[in-house]
Protein backbone atom coordinates (compact mmCIF):
# COMPACT_ATOMS: atom_id res chain seq x y z
CA UNK A 1 0.00 0.00 0.00
CA UNK A 2 1.53 3.25 -1.03
CA UNK A 3 2.43 5.82 1.80
CA UNK A 4 -0.17 8.92 1.59
CA UNK A 5 1.30 11.69 1.62
CA UNK A 6 1.67 14.12 5.13
CA UNK A 7 -0.53 17.15 5.31
CA UNK A 8 0.98 20.56 6.10
CA UNK A 9 -0.35 21.79 9.40
CA UNK A 10 -2.43 25.13 8.75
CA UNK A 11 -0.83 28.21 10.02
CA UNK A 12 -1.80 29.70 13.58
CA UNK A 13 -3.93 32.88 12.95
CA UNK A 14 -2.70 33.90 16.59
CA UNK A 15 -0.18 35.94 17.38
CA UNK A 16 2.80 35.27 18.37
CA UNK A 17 3.96 36.33 22.45
CA UNK A 18 7.01 38.85 22.04
CA UNK A 19 7.96 37.39 25.29
CA UNK A 20 7.23 33.81 25.08
CA UNK A 21 7.46 33.77 28.78
CA UNK A 22 4.60 35.97 30.46
CA UNK A 23 1.08 36.25 29.58
CA UNK A 24 -0.03 39.24 28.06
CA UNK A 25 -3.24 40.52 29.46
CA UNK A 26 -6.15 41.83 28.08
CA UNK A 27 -6.05 45.78 29.66
CA UNK A 28 -3.12 46.20 32.21
CA UNK A 29 -4.40 45.75 35.78
CA UNK A 30 -2.96 49.16 36.77
CA UNK A 31 -5.30 50.96 33.37
CA UNK A 32 -8.23 49.70 35.14
CA UNK A 33 -10.16 51.74 37.58
CA UNK A 34 -13.19 49.32 37.79
CA UNK A 35 -15.91 51.64 40.11
CA UNK A 36 -16.05 53.80 37.38
CA UNK A 37 -18.44 52.08 34.91
CA UNK A 38 -20.79 51.51 38.45
CA UNK A 39 -20.77 54.79 39.39
CA UNK A 40 -21.40 56.30 35.80
CA UNK A 41 -24.28 54.48 35.11
CA UNK A 42 -25.86 54.72 38.41
CA UNK A 43 -25.15 58.28 38.03
CA UNK A 44 -26.76 58.47 34.61
CA UNK A 45 -29.94 56.53 35.79
CA UNK A 46 -30.23 59.22 38.47
CA UNK A 47 -30.23 62.28 35.77
CA UNK A 48 -32.68 60.76 33.72
CA UNK A 49 -34.72 60.14 36.17
CA UNK A 50 -34.61 63.86 37.28
CA UNK A 51 -34.67 65.16 33.54
CA UNK A 52 -38.04 63.28 33.32
CA UNK A 53 -39.09 65.14 36.28
CA UNK A 54 -37.93 68.31 34.93
CA UNK A 55 -39.43 67.56 31.86
CA UNK A 56 -42.90 66.97 33.60
CA UNK A 57 -42.58 69.94 35.77
CA UNK A 58 -42.02 71.90 32.85
CA UNK A 59 -44.60 70.93 31.01
CA UNK A 60 -47.00 71.52 34.16
CA UNK A 61 -45.58 75.34 34.07
CA UNK A 62 -46.46 75.96 31.10
CA UNK A 63 -50.20 74.47 31.00
CA UNK A 64 -50.18 76.95 34.56
CA UNK A 65 -48.76 79.76 32.58
CA UNK A 66 -51.13 79.65 29.78
CA UNK A 67 -54.03 79.55 32.07
CA UNK A 68 -52.63 82.16 33.74
CA UNK A 69 -52.58 84.16 30.74
CA UNK A 70 -55.94 83.23 29.67
CA UNK A 71 -57.44 84.16 33.12
CA UNK A 72 -56.05 87.70 32.50
CA UNK A 73 -57.12 87.82 28.74
CA UNK A 74 -60.60 87.33 29.86
CA UNK A 75 -60.91 89.63 32.62
CA UNK A 76 -59.56 91.96 31.05
CA UNK A 77 -62.16 91.44 27.57
CA UNK A 78 -64.83 91.10 30.43
CA UNK A 79 -63.82 94.99 32.21
CA UNK A 80 -63.24 96.54 28.61
CA UNK A 81 -66.52 95.16 27.19
CA UNK A 82 -68.68 96.45 30.30
CA UNK A 83 -66.33 100.17 31.14
CA UNK A 84 -66.09 101.62 27.67
CA UNK A 85 -63.45 104.10 29.57
CA UNK A 86 -60.90 101.31 29.45
CA UNK A 87 -59.48 101.78 26.01
CA UNK A 88 -57.57 98.11 25.37
CA UNK A 89 -55.99 99.53 22.29
CA UNK A 90 -54.08 102.46 24.26
CA UNK A 91 -51.32 99.59 24.69
CA UNK A 92 -50.56 100.16 20.44
CA UNK A 93 -51.03 103.58 19.98
CA UNK A 94 -51.35 105.70 23.47
CA UNK A 95 -49.33 108.05 24.91
CA UNK A 96 -46.87 107.26 28.09
CA UNK A 97 -49.59 108.72 30.01
CA UNK A 98 -52.46 106.43 28.30
CA UNK A 99 -50.77 103.22 29.18
CA UNK A 100 -49.92 104.07 32.26
CA UNK A 101 -53.59 104.69 32.87
CA UNK A 102 -54.78 101.70 31.38
CA UNK A 103 -52.49 99.46 33.14
CA UNK A 104 -53.82 100.98 36.13
CA UNK A 105 -57.77 100.45 35.45
CA UNK A 106 -56.58 96.64 34.40
CA UNK A 107 -54.57 96.32 37.63
CA UNK A 108 -58.01 97.69 39.57
CA UNK A 109 -60.12 95.73 37.49
CA UNK A 110 -58.37 92.13 38.83
CA UNK A 111 -57.82 93.43 42.41
CA UNK A 112 -54.31 94.09 42.19
CA UNK A 113 -54.54 97.98 43.10
CA UNK A 114 -57.88 99.85 44.60
CA UNK A 115 -58.98 103.02 44.37
CA UNK A 116 -59.45 104.92 47.45
CA UNK A 117 -61.82 107.82 47.26
CA UNK A 118 -60.74 110.73 49.87
CA UNK A 119 -62.86 113.55 51.33
CA UNK A 120 -62.60 115.92 48.25
CA UNK A 121 -63.46 113.26 45.99
CA UNK A 122 -60.45 112.67 44.78
CA UNK A 123 -59.39 109.24 43.56
CA UNK A 124 -55.76 107.49 44.73
CA UNK A 125 -54.71 104.13 43.11
CA UNK A 126 -52.38 102.01 45.03
CA UNK A 127 -51.28 98.64 45.41
CA UNK A 128 -54.28 96.34 47.37
CA UNK A 129 -52.01 95.58 50.87
CA UNK A 130 -51.17 91.47 49.58
CA UNK A 131 -49.37 92.72 47.37
CA UNK A 132 -46.49 93.83 49.52
CA UNK A 133 -44.54 90.95 49.26
CA UNK A 134 -44.45 91.01 45.71
CA UNK A 135 -44.62 94.30 44.24
CA UNK A 136 -42.40 97.31 44.52
CA UNK A 137 -43.78 99.84 45.61
CA UNK A 138 -43.16 103.83 45.25
CA UNK A 139 -40.64 105.21 47.61
CA UNK A 140 -39.04 101.37 47.90
CA UNK A 141 -35.15 102.46 47.79
CA UNK A 142 -32.90 99.89 46.10
CA UNK A 143 -30.97 98.78 48.97
CA UNK A 144 -34.01 96.84 50.60
CA UNK A 145 -33.12 93.65 50.36
CA UNK A 146 -36.39 92.53 48.68
CA UNK A 147 -36.16 95.17 46.09
CA UNK A 148 -34.42 92.64 43.75
CA UNK A 149 -36.81 90.10 44.48
CA UNK A 150 -39.54 92.41 43.52
CA UNK A 151 -38.58 94.03 40.63
CA UNK A 152 -37.61 90.48 39.09
CA UNK A 153 -41.64 89.24 39.89
CA UNK A 154 -43.04 92.47 38.80
CA UNK A 155 -40.95 91.52 35.49
CA UNK A 156 -42.01 88.49 35.14
CA UNK A 157 -45.71 89.37 35.90
CA UNK A 158 -46.21 92.51 33.36
CA UNK A 159 -44.66 89.83 30.71
CA UNK A 160 -47.77 87.62 31.13
CA UNK A 161 -50.00 91.06 31.74
CA UNK A 162 -48.80 92.78 28.76
CA UNK A 163 -49.23 89.60 26.61
CA UNK A 164 -53.41 89.38 27.81
CA UNK A 165 -54.00 92.80 26.84
CA UNK A 166 -53.23 92.48 23.31
CA UNK A 167 -54.61 89.29 23.42
CA UNK A 168 -57.72 90.90 25.06
CA UNK A 169 -57.62 94.12 22.54
CA UNK A 170 -57.64 91.35 19.70
CA UNK A 171 -60.96 90.05 20.93
CA UNK A 172 -62.50 92.97 22.10
CA UNK A 173 -62.10 95.36 18.69
CA UNK A 174 -62.05 92.16 16.51
CA UNK A 175 -65.74 90.44 17.18
CA UNK A 176 -63.00 87.35 18.27
CA UNK A 177 -65.38 85.07 20.04
CA UNK A 178 -63.91 83.19 23.06
CA UNK A 179 -64.81 80.23 25.04
CA UNK A 180 -63.26 79.21 27.98
CA UNK A 181 -64.31 75.52 28.29
CA UNK A 182 -63.02 76.00 31.62
CA UNK A 183 -59.99 75.63 34.33
CA UNK A 184 -56.60 73.87 32.90
CA UNK A 185 -58.00 73.75 29.14
CA UNK A 186 -57.28 76.13 26.72
CA UNK A 187 -58.80 79.07 25.26
CA UNK A 188 -61.09 78.39 21.71
CA UNK A 189 -61.24 81.53 19.45
CA UNK A 190 -62.99 81.84 16.30
CA UNK A 191 -64.38 84.72 14.34
CA UNK A 192 -63.04 86.81 10.71
CA UNK A 193 -59.55 87.77 12.18
CA UNK A 194 -58.94 84.47 13.61
CA UNK A 195 -59.51 82.70 10.05
CA UNK A 196 -57.19 85.60 8.44
CA UNK A 197 -54.46 84.77 11.14
CA UNK A 198 -54.45 81.16 10.87
CA UNK A 199 -56.44 79.79 8.52
CA UNK A 200 -59.08 77.86 10.34
CA UNK A 201 -62.03 79.23 11.63
CA UNK A 202 -61.55 78.46 15.41
CA UNK A 203 -58.41 77.76 16.36
CA UNK A 204 -57.73 76.04 20.05
CA UNK A 205 -54.83 78.14 21.81
CA UNK A 206 -52.75 75.16 23.01
CA UNK A 207 -49.49 75.71 20.75
CA UNK A 208 -50.22 72.91 18.60
CA UNK A 209 -49.58 73.98 15.00
CA UNK A 210 -50.47 70.46 13.30
CA UNK A 211 -54.03 69.31 14.05
CA UNK A 212 -55.93 66.10 13.38
CA UNK A 213 -59.64 66.37 11.80
CA UNK A 214 -62.55 63.77 12.58
CA UNK A 215 -61.02 62.09 9.46
CA UNK A 216 -57.48 62.05 11.23
CA UNK A 217 -56.14 64.31 8.35
CA UNK A 218 -53.60 66.60 9.56
CA UNK A 219 -53.46 70.61 9.10
CA UNK A 220 -51.06 72.66 9.61
CA UNK A 221 -51.99 76.06 11.18
CA UNK A 222 -50.90 79.68 9.21
CA UNK A 223 -49.15 80.30 12.59
CA UNK A 224 -48.68 79.09 16.46
CA UNK A 225 -51.97 79.02 18.07
CA UNK A 226 -50.86 80.51 20.87
CA UNK A 227 -51.95 84.08 22.88
CA UNK A 228 -48.59 85.62 21.72
CA UNK A 229 -49.79 84.93 18.16
CA UNK A 230 -53.98 86.02 19.33
CA UNK A 231 -52.22 89.35 20.55
CA UNK A 232 -49.78 90.11 17.37
CA UNK A 233 -52.98 90.46 15.69
CA UNK A 234 -53.94 93.31 17.67
CA UNK A 235 -50.84 94.62 17.30
CA UNK A 236 -50.32 94.24 13.41
CA UNK A 237 -53.78 96.22 13.15
CA UNK A 238 -52.94 99.20 15.12
CA UNK A 239 -50.10 99.48 12.29
CA UNK A 240 -52.36 99.39 9.43
CA UNK A 241 -54.08 101.97 11.64
CA UNK A 242 -51.57 104.13 12.12
CA UNK A 243 -49.04 103.44 9.15
CA UNK A 244 -46.04 101.70 10.11
CA UNK A 245 -43.13 103.95 11.42
CA UNK A 246 -40.36 104.63 8.30
CA UNK A 247 -36.61 105.02 9.65
CA UNK A 248 -35.30 108.33 8.84
CA UNK A 249 -32.85 106.97 6.18
CA UNK A 250 -35.77 105.96 4.11
CA UNK A 251 -36.89 108.75 1.81
CA UNK A 252 -39.86 107.03 0.20
CA UNK A 253 -42.68 105.37 2.13
CA UNK A 254 -42.51 101.70 2.08
CA UNK A 255 -39.58 101.41 0.45
CA UNK A 256 -37.11 98.73 1.40
CA UNK A 257 -34.35 100.20 3.97
CA UNK A 258 -30.41 100.00 3.08
CA UNK A 259 -29.02 97.66 4.75
CA UNK A 260 -26.33 99.50 6.10
CA UNK A 261 -28.38 102.54 7.13
CA UNK A 262 -30.05 99.37 9.11
CA UNK A 263 -26.62 97.94 10.59
CA UNK A 264 -25.85 101.79 11.96
CA UNK A 265 -29.36 102.19 13.38
CA UNK A 266 -29.65 99.04 15.15
CA UNK A 267 -26.00 99.40 16.81
CA UNK A 268 -27.14 102.98 17.83
CA UNK A 269 -30.31 101.60 19.54
CA UNK A 270 -28.85 98.36 20.65
CA UNK A 271 -26.40 100.62 22.33
CA UNK A 272 -29.26 102.30 24.23
CA UNK A 273 -30.76 99.50 25.12
CA UNK A 274 -28.19 98.20 26.92
CA UNK A 275 -28.25 100.75 29.04
CA UNK A 276 -31.47 100.61 30.02
CA UNK A 277 -32.64 100.06 33.75
CA UNK A 278 -35.51 100.83 36.16
CA UNK A 279 -37.90 102.04 33.04
CA UNK A 280 -42.06 102.38 32.80
CA UNK A 281 -44.43 100.07 31.59
CA UNK A 282 -44.57 102.35 28.62
CA UNK A 283 -40.87 102.30 27.18
CA UNK A 284 -41.07 97.79 27.79
CA UNK A 285 -44.86 98.22 25.79
CA UNK A 286 -42.18 100.24 22.92
CA UNK A 287 -40.03 97.15 23.44
CA UNK A 288 -42.42 94.94 23.19
CA UNK A 289 -43.44 96.16 19.85
CA UNK A 290 -39.99 95.85 18.37
CA UNK A 291 -38.96 92.86 19.73
CA UNK A 292 -42.17 91.61 17.66
CA UNK A 293 -41.38 93.50 14.57
CA UNK A 294 -37.47 91.85 14.43
CA UNK A 295 -39.29 88.38 15.05
CA UNK A 296 -41.39 88.72 12.08
CA UNK A 297 -38.24 90.45 10.10
CA UNK A 298 -36.05 87.00 11.00
CA UNK A 299 -38.97 84.99 10.20
CA UNK A 300 -39.36 86.56 6.55
CA UNK A 301 -35.90 86.41 5.98
CA UNK A 302 -35.73 82.86 6.22
CA UNK A 303 -35.04 81.39 2.55
CA UNK A 304 -34.32 84.80 1.40
CA UNK A 305 -30.68 85.25 2.61
CA UNK A 306 -28.42 86.41 0.16
CA UNK A 307 -25.90 83.69 -1.00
Amino acid sequence: MANQPKTKPAASTKPMATNPGKAVAFVNPTAISADVGQKAVEQIVAQSLLDKQIEDQTAENEVAKGETVKQLTMAFAKAATIDKNIHLGWVNTGTKADIEKLYDQLRVAIGIKVVDVKEDGAQDVRYADWTREHFRWPGDHKDDPLFKKREEFRSNFMAQFKKAVHAADTIVSLDVKANDPGQGKPLLVSGKAVKERFQQDEVVLDGRREIKGADNKVTKLAKIPSFKELGQISIDKSKKQTGAQVPPTVSAPGATPKEADMIEGVDALTGAVDRLKGFGDALASALERLQSAIEAAIARNQGTKAA
